[in-house]
């Protein structure tokens, strides 16, 4: 049986909420280096992140389930403009620092080796970076 992967995370509970959807359809799927990146989340990066790998024969469906999932969610959000520029393309859930609580959140984590401890998941215009709290 071959694996292959179907799409990349970083964050080990939208992977698992992806993992359910394609079960709940029968599709055979596994998460690999999960538990790699909920022990420590800076290895995201070294390791690629979670990947979500599905069988050969089934990665047809299982693609054609997220495209949908996407087109569902891109029509919610298709009427949301970013304040500055009027685009409607954005980053969702985007990780930002960009106040003193995070600039010294990010200076003590490089310190102690350790995740940030203050973030805030913000709304980020693709065209001309503006972020919004969600």
């Amino acid at each position: 049986m071959e694996l292959i992967t179907l799409k990349t995370f970083d964050n080990y509970i939208e992977a698992h909420l992806l993992k359910t959807k394609l079960e709940s359809e029968s599709i055979y799927c596994f998460l690999q280096d999960e538990s790699v990146v909920a022990t420590n989340p800076l290895y995201s990066f070294a390791v690629g992140g979670i990947k979500l790998k599905v069988k050969k024969e089934d990665f047809d469906t299982a693609l054609k389930i997220i495209q949908e999932e996407n087109i569902y969610l891109e029509q919610n959000q298709s009427n949301i403009t970013c304040e500055n520029c009027g685009s409607n393309t954005f980053y969702n859930n985007y990780k930002s620092v960009k106040n003193i609580k995070g600039f010294f959140a990010m200076i003590i984590s490089f310190m102690f080796q350790t995740y940030p401890i203050y973030y805030k998941n913000v709304r980020k215009c693709k065209a001309c970076g503006f972020e919004k709290e969600t």
